[in-house]
């Protein structure tokens, strides 16, 4: 029974209105959609963004009350599936494999509701998050869980790390395929798997 470690959101999860809205919340501009998510994609991160729509909120502060407001119920109703993900989901537990949702989110049981709301909650055998206290790979290790030879599917550097510290395999559905990872080999490239990775 292969072990797949899921990263959650912009893997499993669509987030972009949860997070647009919040920007948009918090800095009381009316940024449109596709514009705030064009800087974003081009490298734009909070501190070019509140400078962009010309904020004179310090970073560090936005920041404190990103994290503090990011995982709010209410907001969290604004996330959806990725395209075929449940279909997906549904096929490898069939299938036998025993999957885990690793997230930084902050809020466990936050995260269990929601996943239950979608109807995916059933698929996973545990849920672990960081609590942005740890790296990815630290919070499995801390779980006991001998991840080795598996698969860990995210969309970001930090999921392509965590897939190198645990000696798995790694599946990158990231936007562009700007992973520089040393010790972790790319062997193929899909429509939707931008990079597959072996140690």
């Amino acid at each position: 029974m292969r072990k797949i470690f899921w990263d959650l959101d912009g893997t499993i999860l669509d987030i972009r209105q949860r997070l647009y809205r919040l920007f948009c919340e918090l800095t009381d501009t009316q940024i449109g959609f596709e514009k705030y998510w064009q800087l974003k994609e081009a490298g734009y991160n909070q501190a070019k963004m509140l400078s962009y729509i010309g904020s004179t909120v310090e970073k560090k502060e936005f920041h404190t009350i990103w994290l503090a407001n990011v995982e709010r119920m209410e907001l969290l109703h604004y996330d959806t599936l990725q395209p075929g993900i449940k279909e997906i989901l549904a096929d490898l537990f069939s299938g036998g494999s025993e999957m885990y949702i690793v997230t930084n989110r902050q809020c466990l049981e936050n995260v269990k509701k929601q996943l239950c709301h979608l109807g995916i909650n059933s698929f996973f055998k545990n849920i672990i998050t960081t609590e942005q206290k740890c790296t990815k790979a630290e919070a499995v290790k801390q779980q006991g869980i001998n991840a080795a030879d598996g698969i860990f599917i995210g969309d970001s550097k930090e999921d392509m790390q965590a897939a190198l510290e645990l000696n798995c395999e790694a599946i990158y559905l990231g936007k562009r395929l700007d992973v520089d990872m040393p010790g972790l080999k790319l062997i193929g490239c899909g429509e939707r798997a931008y990079g597959i990775f072996k140690q």
